[in-house]
């Protein structure tokens, strides 16, 4: 009998959860599909950096040359994190030091 039971709750269990993802698919139907072609060539996901941010991370290489990138969004989240609000990261700091 309670094995009966327990799969009784696991049919039950098994049920509940396809439900849930039936309804999930009704209430957004191939969601992929219903962004335009040309905003998935180039997605941006924040504001392009000030002037004086590339500024102040090449004057930083160039006062530490042997500082990697990890050490210089380091000093420079240190520095500017409050007062101006502004952080970098490593792969930021890793394109700017390459293009320049």
């Amino acid at each position: 009998m309670l094995l009966l039971w327990h799969r009784l709750v696991s049919w039950c269990d098994q049920l509940w959860y396809l439900m849930r993802c039936i309804r999930r698919l009704r209430r957004h139907p191939l969601r992929w599909r219903s962004r335009p072609i040309a905003s998935l060539s180039r997605r941006v996901f924040a504001q392009p950096k000030p002037q004086w941010v590339k500024r102040e991370i090449i004057r930083l290489k160039a006062v530490m040359p042997q500082a990697g990138c990890r050490t210089i969004v380091h000093h420079f989240n240190r520095r500017w994190q409050r007062t101006r609000q502004m952080m970098v990261s490593k792969t930021y700091v890793a394109n700017m030091c390459r293009r320049h």
